[in-house]
């Protein structure tokens, strides 16, 4: 029984690591695209008006992945949970450095810029 309950919170753990690699990768992505809209205008020589919008549209989605990936943090740690409570120790899948508990937030409120 131990060793099934082993082998699916592998399966799991290696899914949950690849998600969260593919949208640090993502925001990364989202965050040289802003990057390279100003740049790209700057060595146009045009005025600061264009390309508003796209970087506008850029910010908006890094905002909603930064969402993303704060609620992804929270299933780790869920998931963690259950672990704990069928058994499982931890045995070093992962990341072994993490930041204290207190610079964690529990889930903060997010709320619209306008």
């Amino acid at each position: 029984m131990r060793k099934e309950r082993m082998e699916a919170a592998q399966s799991v753990a290696e899914r949950l690591f690849a998600l969260e690699k593919a949208l640090d990768d993502t925001i990364a992505l989202g965050s040289d695209l802003s990057s390279r809209i100003v740049t790209a205008r700057q060595e146009a020589r045009l005025s600061a008006v264009f390309g508003q919008d796209a970087i506008d549209g850029v910010v908006r989605t890094l905002s909603a992945l930064a969402g993303a990936r704060r609620e992804l943090v929270g299933t780790h740690h869920d998931l963690k949970s259950w672990a704990d409570d069928i058994g499982l120790r931890e045995v070093g899948w992962g990341d072994l450095v993490k930041p204290p508990a207190a610079e964690l937030p529990a889930r903060p409120d997010l709320r619209a810029v306008a």
